[in-house]
């Protein structure tokens, strides 16, 4: 899974804008001309993201339940296969909107996942926040980091590690006021 700070692709800029004018907000068209790819960073796969989701739901109370219940209490993290965030404060969707490919697209804000994540640091014990050794060189050179292919075998290190990229990238989509988005 892989998490790009960078223009979106028309396909799913489209649902973005189309949840943003339900909402009565104003798509800024900064976004749809910034830099296709500002930054991007290593997630690894779904059961690691599943592994970082299943942390947040025991923090939230709802350890060994579907980890689903705990949307309403981080309601920004990457729930869905495909996710948006833009550098604005906005009402995640609920109900996310499809795009082309027929797929949900949820569609959030980055300053509400910053937020989600330092409640979860709040809660955790794992030291979130703490870089796991190679995220380092991931953020250096991607490319290089990728023809490595590298595991980290440590699930503690996995979720520092999906906690860390989430939180880099959502500041990064803040600083640089341009959308974020995470797909495998």
């Amino acid at each position: 899974m892989w998490l790009w700070v960078g223009r979106l692709h028309q396909e799913h800029e489209a649902p973005a804008r189309a949840y943003l004018q339900s909402q009565a907000t104003i798509w800024q068209q900064q976004w749809s001309d910034c830099s296709e790819e500002i930054a991007v960073f290593e997630l690894f796969n779904f059961a690691s993201l599943d592994l970082f989701l299943r942390h947040a739901a025991d923090l939230a109370g709802f350890a060994g339940q579907d980890q689903l219940l705990a949307r309403d209490y981080f309601p920004n993290l990457p729930w869905f296969m495909f996710d948006v965030w833009l550098p604005a404060p906005l009402v995640p969707s609920q109900n996310p909107p499809l795009a082309s490919s027929h797929w949900p697209i949820f569609i959030g804000s980055a300053p509400g996942l910053v937020a989600d994540l330092a409640k979860m640091k709040s809660l955790s014990h794992l030291a979130l926040g703490t870089a796991p050794s190679l995220y380092a060189a991931m953020r250096r050179d991607f490319d290089h980091f990728q023809k490595t292919r590298t595991k980290i075998e440590n699930y503690d290190d996995v979720i520092r590690w999906i906690w860390l990229g989430l939180h880099d990238g959502a500041t990064l989509a803040m600083q640089c006021n341009t959308p974020m988005f995470a797909a495998d």
